[in-house]
């Protein structure tokens, strides 16, 4: 029986790995911990993986990207920082329920400089 596919349009914990792309040449230029928080949050901001499913192991991770455990680690580290992931020590990382940090597409007026006088003439 084939699996079935998680809600929301997202992917178990065993076909994770078919969600997370393959490194892309293109990516070569960024150091290896930021390729593959990259990947990561690319398929979980994108709704591919739904919460609280575990990701890769990190030697999964590691031999996926052709690096040491390190970046792995490392990446995870900034997925936590950033409220994506879920992880504690001894336990597989997870996705997390709902992000603690917002994700937002686009900046506010204030990180472009404007103030609330110059968007209110618009």
């Amino acid at each position: 029986m084939p699996p079935r596919p998680a809600s929301r349009g997202g992917a178990t914990g065993v076909g994770l790995a078919k969600v997370i792309p393959l490194p892309s040449p293109a990516d070569e230029d960024l150091e290896p911990y930021r390729r593959i928080a990259a990947d990561l949050r690319g398929a979980i901001v994108s709704g591919f993986v739904a919460p609280v499913v575990p990701l890769p192991t990190m030697k999964e991770l590691a031999e996926r990207y052709g690096v040491a455990l390190s970046p792995a680690h490392r990446a995870v580290s900034v997925l936590v920082e950033a409220g994506l992931v879920n992880a504690s020590r001894g336990v597989r990382a997870t996705v997390a329920y709902k992000p603690t940090t917002p994700v937002r597409s686009t900046p506010r007026a204030g990180e472009l400089g404007l103030s609330s006088a110059s968007r209110d003439d618009g």
